[in-house]
């Protein structure tokens, strides 16, 4: 007795909408095994102001609002979107703060021994300004201090990338010398081809006089 094996090919295939349903049922499977596993994350759960259909749970599945409550909503977002926008740039401006201490601290780390003292002392103390800045929570002195420690590091790279420059021109001139004249060895001087003084060389000649030809 032989039995036939179905390949994946042989399996009967599923039309485009009951795909996309199946994926989103093991999508949600998957989401309640991950909230089940970690009590520190909740699934968001959506308003509407539809009612709710059979089997639905509100605050489950929706939270199942009016349209006045709805309206309500969308005003008070719209009310605090300033103090949002506001929190949101005071946010950025902390994270610039802490990148910028540490290309600082990196900074320092990778030009050790190729930068003064001086450099090194400046870039120190305007990155113990800015600590302190972030310490403050004060989102206006923390934005004066991370320019102000940016700048210090375009100063410092700008000293670095002319000191080398100097360097490479340095130790490209330093190998220039005379280079040989064309034969390989050394030519008149203009002096000396305007003069006629260069090497001379012994010839007889003989006048021949034209009457007698």
């Amino acid at each position: 007795m032989t039995a036939a094996l179905r390949t994946v090919s042989d399996q009967p295939r599923l039309s485009p909408a009951r795909e996309i349903l199946a994926a989103a049922i093991r999508e949600v499977a998957q989401l309640r095994a991950l909230v089940e596993a970690e009590p520190d994350i909740a699934l968001s759960v959506s308003v509407t102001t539809r009612p709710p259909r059979e089997g639905e749970i509100d605050g489950t599945h929706y939270h199942f609002i009016t349209q006045a409550r709805f309206d309500e909503m969308v005003a008070q977002a719209e009310q605090y979107a300033e103090q949002d926008k506001k929190r949101m740039e005071e946010a950025q401006i902390m994270n610039d703060a802490d990148s910028l201490l540490y290309t600082a601290e990196k900074t320092k780390g990778d030009l050790a021994g190729k930068i003064s003292k001086e450099s090194e002392d400046k870039i120190t103390a305007a990155s113990a300004d800015l600590r302190k800045a972030i310490e403050s929570k004060n989102g206006a002195e923390v934005k004066a201090k991370t320019d102000a420690l940016r700048k210090v590091l375009q100063d410092v790279g700008t000293a670095v990338y002319q000191q080398q420059a100097q360097t490479a021109q340095a130790t490209a001139g330093g190998g220039a010398g005379p280079g040989p004249t064309m034969g390989g060895g050394a030519g008149p001087t203009a002096g000396e081809a305007q003069s006629g003084d260069g090497p001379m060389t012994d010839a007889d000649y003989k006048v021949v006089d034209e009457d007698k030809k």
